[in-house]
């Protein structure tokens, strides 16, 4: 998969390679002390078109929307959003893309994986949390 998963390291895969797990150390929250999350991302056996602007579109709107006047944002709430919203959009567009070829096309580098993000605008806007894609690292 192209986009915000495929530029990970190899050694970050699981043994089973449906998911790649990732570190986010991004907030500094007291002096010597950043907040950091790990986010296991589903992998889907697809080049898609566009998931990385997705995904740093949607983490720039949830890293601002999260945020309260006079409190940090939080990067586990932020991130949880924006992969529920990814997936909901590329699985989406799978869907789109096997409905449209019966003829058993191979789609994993098919010009019908482009985002179908039109589609895809109610998921954008409230993403269902269907699965705990973050979890926060308690430094010691």
């Amino acid at each position: 998969m192209l986009g915000y998963a495929s530029r990970l390291k190899p050694g970050f895969q699981d043994g089973d390679a449906q998911t790649v797990n990732q570190l986010l150390s991004v907030e500094q929250v007291y002096h010597d002390c950043f907040e950091q999350v790990r986010l296991t991302i589903p992998v889907l056996n697809a080049e898609f078109r566009g998931t990385g602007d997705l995904f740093s579109a949607l983490s720039l709107a949830r890293l601002e929307g999260t945020s309260k006047p006079g409190t940090h944002s939080s990067l586990v709430e932020a991130f949880q959003l924006v992969i529920c919203t990814i997936q909901c959009v590329l699985r989406r567009t799978l869907l789109c893309a096997n409905s449209a070829t019966s003829d058993g096309t191979d789609l994993t580098k098919s010009a019908l994986l482009e985002l179908k993000l039109v589609q895809s605008v109610d998921d954008i806007r409230n993403p269902p949390l269907t699965n705990n894609y973050v979890q926060p690292i308690i430094q010691s």
